[in-house]
């Protein structure tokens, strides 16, 4: 059973177009009955890297929300929209694959 359901995420897709000029323009729009869904989120790692002259820092989060039986479905293509932070999504399982919880590892770039 999840525990401290306190945060709420919404998960977007991306329905972006090409311009007049073929230049691609993503368009993240919510994915139907997946807004202000309850989960706990867990700050799993973080760090920085060194890429030429700029520092780049990354996070890795686990969201662990109640198994959505339906509803919605989630793929890697898809972000989390979170305290105002987009977050890309790495990973979605079932981890005792009795579909009651859904765990979502996600990468946030800063």
């Amino acid at each position: 059973m999840i525990k401290n359901l306190r945060e709420f995420v919404t998960f977007q897709r991306d329905n972006g177009t090409q311009d007049g000029n073929g230049q691609y323009i993503p368009n993240w729009q919510n994915i139907t009955n997946a807004s202000n869904v309850p989960c706990s989120v867990e700050h799993v790692t973080g760090g920085e890297v060194r890429r030429g002259r700029q520092m780049q820092a990354t996070a890795t989060l686990l969201l662990r929300c109640v198994h959505p039986f339906g509803a919605f479905t989630l793929t890697t293509a898809d972000s989390v929209s979170y305290d105002s932070r987009r977050l890309n999504i790495v990973d979605v399982y079932d981890p005792d694959e009795t579909n009651r919880e859904l765990h979502i590892q996600c990468k946030e770039s800063v």
